[in-house]
């Protein structure tokens, strides 16, 4: 009668799923001009919103660290944010000098080595590649116009939503500073809509997936913060050695790419590899002779190595053996999904979605199979 009761139960939650995809369906049918509208109204709100999201997870250790001293709770959100704030503007500004300064620079010093590029790298590259390549170095500063307004045309699409990414720049500190303020507040307004009986079991699920999720960022920023050092010195080193820059320049590159790469390990597998080729590629245009080419972006690679090695086996094993660890494949596999399917929203998401996985998982392994009390034995009796 029990199995029966399930297969009955099974049978209706998956006749219920069918109906749901069905009546989306022919929605989408029928309303589809209304339903993108909608679908565009929500992305504007929800874009800064999950935004927010993200950002208040990686501000609460610093949060609760400001708070243990000013004892205010809106003292302590407020300059996390002004931290956050200033750290983006001198990251922006940074790489505004560093582009203003240099891409003339770059392509000056492509031309000068323009014979070694073409016997050596040139050799491996198709030729569509190395003609259009050419062409810019050859003719960078001899601009058309007609390429200028052609570029104008390819970016108005990117202007013409200028307005959502105002309005998302704007909304987004609105909604971190409440989602640090008021969590608790907007988390118990949720559970309103909750069942009186399932209640007790929403509320322990949420606080369990924040404490995960708050975790996962707290042991990510302490390993984000050893590797910006880390990497910070390596390339800073390496390109002082170099020598083709200026000592403060160098620092400051150095202090670019290493930053870069160690945010970068956000995204598991393919943040750090893709954090490689950047300094990779800016000390290869540096060199002016084939050693040069092997020996420099190797030691760039033997610093990025040497990082995740201490990751690995020094940082990692002492961070997250106090912290609860979401496994990196998850949240790689997290983001590549929802990434494709909510674009990126989803990838932003895709941790605490980790998070939520990960607790219920355990929550209702619980339930399902509760921890025996053990009663009284007769002796105690």
């Amino acid at each position: 009668m029990i199995k029966e009761n399930k297969i009955k139960k099974t049978y209706i939650v998956a006749a219920g799923i069918a109906l749901v995809l069905l009546i989306l369906f022919l929605l989408n049918l029928l309303f589809s001009d209304q339903l993108k509208i909608l679908k565009g109204a929500i992305y504007v709100v929800l874009l800064p919103a999950s935004i927010a999201l993200f950002i208040s997870y990686l501000l609460t250790p610093l949060e609760t660290r400001i708070r243990n001293v000013v004892k205010n709770k809106t003292v302590s959100v407020l300059l996390s944010i002004l931290v956050l704030a200033i750290i983006v503007i001198a990251m922006f500004t940074l790489i505004g000098y560093l582009l203003a300064e240099q891409i003339a620079f770059v392509v000056q010093k492509i031309k000068d080595n323009w014979t070694f590029i073409e016997e050596n790298l040139f050799k491996i590259l198709p030729d569509s590649i190395t003609g259009y390549l050419k062409n810019v170095i050859y003719n960078y500063n001899d601009i058309d116009i007609s390429l200028v307004m052609s570029l104008v045309n390819r970016f108005g699409s990117v202007l013409g939503s200028f307005f959502s990414i105002l309005v998302t720049i704007i909304m987004v500190p609105v909604f971190l500073f409440f989602l640090m303020y008021e969590k608790g507040k907007i988390f118990n307004s949720l559970l309103v809509v909750v069942p009186n009986k399932y209640k007790s079991h929403a509320r322990e699920l949420g606080v369990r997936i924040d404490q995960t999720v708050t975790k996962y960022f707290r042991g990510k920023m302490i390993t984000i913060l050893s590797l910006s050092l880390f990497f910070c010195v390596g390339f800073s080193i390496i390109f002082i050695i170099k020598g083709e820059i200026s000592i403060p320049l160098a620092i400051l590159y150095g202090l670019f790419f290493g930053l870069v790469l160690a945010f970068l390990d956000l995204v598991p597998y393919i943040g750090p590899t893709l954090g490689t080729i950047l300094p990779m590629f800016f000390i290869a245009i540096l060199c002016t002779n084939t050693k040069e080419l092997i020996l420099y972006p190797l030691l760039v690679l033997a610093v990025n190595f040497s990082g995740q090695w201490l990751q690995k086996i020094l940082i990692e094993p002492i961070v997250m053996s106090k912290e609860v660890d979401l496994h990196p494949l998850l949240v790689f596999t997290s983001m590549l999904f929802f990434g494709a399917l909510l674009g990126f929203v989803g990838f932003i998401l895709a941790t605490p979605i980790c998070g939520i996985i990960k607790a219920s998982a355990q929550y209702f392994r619980e339930l399902k199979n509760p921890i025996p009390v053990n009663e009284p034995s007769v002796e105690s009796k």
